[in-house]
């Protein structure tokens, strides 16, 4: 089985992979987070962090993309979704029942010089956006575990992309472009013998889908 990273469990499920994307994340991020983002946004970051219990000291030198990661999954959390039972959690426990390999279209730097390499506007446009999108969580949680359960994916992606559509920078940095390396990726692997199974989120099926990309590399 093909997945999207390298390690056979998810990273937000691994303490080691916590600690690692943190140091990552903040050990040079020398101003404040709190000093670069206006006020009301300021707020609602230290209202939503506080009720997750993570201190100030905490994500106040986390990286603007790293802090909105961070946010993203409060609300998540706070719903009742469980990561435990997230697709690539199952999927890489039957793998390794099975008694296949699980190897990654990308490595774990490479995906942190994805989030690394966002301009600081971007970043910070980024982190805005997640903030922005909180009161929407369970909306949209809702729409997203309805796309899911209809097996409709593209509106399942549009739903999950549909924060994207006013940051080009991050969409392409975050989708397009690592699309087309993966495409790549599977483009070499089919050529080989033997059959794989690949799995990606919904996230990446639309703009510029990952299919339809691998599918003209191996043409």
């Amino acid at each position: 089985m093909i997945n999207r990273k390298t390690s056979e469990a998810s990273f937000w499920n691994t303490k080691v992979g916590h600690a690692a994307m943190a140091s990552i994340a903040a050990m040079v991020m020398m101003i404040a987070l709190s000093s670069q983002l206006q006020p009301k946004y300021r707020r609602i970051l230290d209202q939503t962090m506080a009720e997750a219990n993570i201190p100030s000291a905490a994500y106040d030198r986390m990286r603007p993309w790293f802090a909105s990661i961070t946010l993203s999954i409060v609300p998540v959390r706070k719903l009742g979704y469980d990561a435990e039972n997230g697709p690539e959690k199952v999927l890489t426990a039957a793998a390794k029942e099975a008694g296949k390999p699980v190897i990654g279209l990308e490595t774990f730097e490479g995906q942190m010089s994805v989030f690394d390499g966002l301009s600081r506007p971007a970043q910070l446009k980024l982190l805005e956006s997640t903030i922005d999108e909180l009161p929407k969580a369970p909306q949209t949680m809702a729409n997203m575990v309805r796309d899911w359960a209809k097996g409709d994916p593209d509106a399942l992606a549009a739903e999950m992309n549909d924060s994207l559509k006013d940051s080009p920078e991050v969409a392409n940095a975050l989708l397009v472009n690592r699309n087309r390396n993966w495409a790549k990726v599977i483009a070499q692997r089919m050529k080989q013998p033997g059959t794989v199974f690949i799995a990606v989120g919904a996230f990446w099926l639309s703009f510029t889908s990952l299919a339809d990309l691998a599918a003209a590399a191996d043409a």
